[in-house]
């Protein structure tokens, strides 16, 4: 899955794309990060939309006498009102979700009446000065909104055309060329303008979730890696050296708590025997059989289940005592024996069983580490001279306490 979205990204990316819309899942993920980029942008942008509708206002009452301001003062506070709408509904949460379309609507309603207003000004000056407002409102709807290029140019020319058609209606002195002269060529370069940022933002994107994408990779790679190093890749109990770490690690521990460290070597009894009678696959089902039940005995915190190497099991559990252990190691002979995988060529029994040594010790500074190892793997070699499938102590020898008869 990862792979394939890098490679989606990778094509669009190449691409060069030219229409304004992905074609897989990223057009979701992206007019989401564009949607939160847009209200913080135009949480940011309205105050200098603000600014600019202050200083055309302050300067056009300046210089225009105000017996030539005719309903210049109305004109100029409705359009006030639309953009204040537009602020009242960008700083509501509840209508987040719909910011392009209340935006877009705001900024439709403000070209209408910037295009439409100079017709009611009597003096042919003031009339021309204001329709120079048309090519200001047609770039702050491209430029300042946050609008997305689909909705900015519906909203711009959306806006134009009902402007045209108001103008009309109310028999309007309409001025087509200077019309034209703003408003088209201010929505051309305001498309343009818009085209070439949304199309930079979604490069930028692409690029951002690519980086995002290939560090999940790298990171998982680097996870999978981690899990190699400590884990036997056939079984899935840790590896040699992993136990080995975790072993001398738990050692320390307890010295320095004071408390048992027990530890239990297991082998499978006559496993040659089984590999070379049915092969090799069967060889490595089994001991992914018995490395489950090993597994299953092992769920404390701290309890550690390895593969020492071929068909050779090794497990410590801390905080354990010599009868816990022996406990431990009496349910899993049981359990390998409840499997009955079937194994003709074992002299130990008509199914696959195991042979297991145990020790425990209190680790001190007058016992190296290896010495609960040594105890364990004697008591192993102990209970496989003793005929196997069964488990054995090597330090205490009382035959009849240990040995598990069939």
């Amino acid at each position: 899955m990862l792979e394939k979205q890098l490679a989606d990204i990778r094509n669009v990316l190449d691409s060069g794309f030219v229409k304004l819309r992905f074609d897989t899942s990223l057009e979701t993920d992206f007019v989401a990060n564009y949607q939160a980029h847009a209200l913080r942008s135009f949480r940011s942008n309205i105050r200098y939309i603000f600014a600019i509708y202050v200083i055309l206002g302050v300067g056009i009452f300046l210089l225009v006498p105000n017996e030539h301001l005719d309903i210049w003062p109305y004109s100029h506070g409705l359009l006030g009102l639309i953009i204040l709408t537009a602020a009242v509904c960008v700083y509501t949460e509840a209508l987040n979700p719909y910011h392009q379309v209340y935006t877009g609507v705001c900024a439709m309603a403000g070209i209408i009446v910037t295009v439409n207003a100079p017709y009611f000004f009597k003096d042919e000056t003031v009339s021309q000065v204001a329709q120079m407002g048309i090519f200001y409102a047609v770039m702050v709807v491209y430029t300042l909104l946050g609008l997305r290029f689909i909705m900015a140019s519906i909203a711009a020319w959306a806006g134009g055309i009902l402007a045209i058609a108001v103008a009309l209606a109310n028999q309007l002195p309409f001025n087509w060329l200077f019309f034209h002269e703003t408003f088209t060529g201010a929505s051309i370069l305001g498309m343009t303008i818009c085209y070439i940022s949304e199309h930079r933002t979604r490069t930028v994107f692409l690029q951002s979730r690519l980086l995002e994408l290939e560090k999940q990779k790298s990171d998982a790679m680097a996870v999978e890696m981690e899990k190699m190093s400590r884990e036997d890749p056939l079984t899935g109990l840790a590896n040699r050296r992993y136990f080995d770490d975790v072993y001398l690690r738990e050692w320390r521990r307890m010295q320095r708590d004071g408390v048992s460290l027990s530890v239990m070597f297991i082998d499978i009894d006559h496993f040659k025997r089984y590999n070379d009678y049915y092969g090799h696959q069967k060889g490595d089902e089994c001991i992914q059989a018995v490395a489950k039940v090993i597994e299953n005995q092992a769920k404390r915190a701290g309890d550690l289940a390895a593969r020492y190497g071929g068909e050779e099991f090794v497990v410590v559990y801390p905080q354990t005592s010599a009868d816990a252990i022996e406990s431990i190691a009496e349910r899993t002979l049981q359990e390998v024996r409840d499997s009955q995988i079937p194994h003709e060529k074992s002299q130990a029994s008509k199914y696959v069983s195991v042979s297991i040594g145990v020790a425990t010790v209190i680790p001190s500074k007058k016992l190296q580490s290896e010495d609960v190892l040594k105890r364990a793997d004697a008591g192993l070699y102990l209970a496989k001279g003793r005929g196997r499938n069964q488990w054995a102590v090597a330090d205490e020898l009382k035959e009849s306490e240990h040995i598990t008869p069939m």
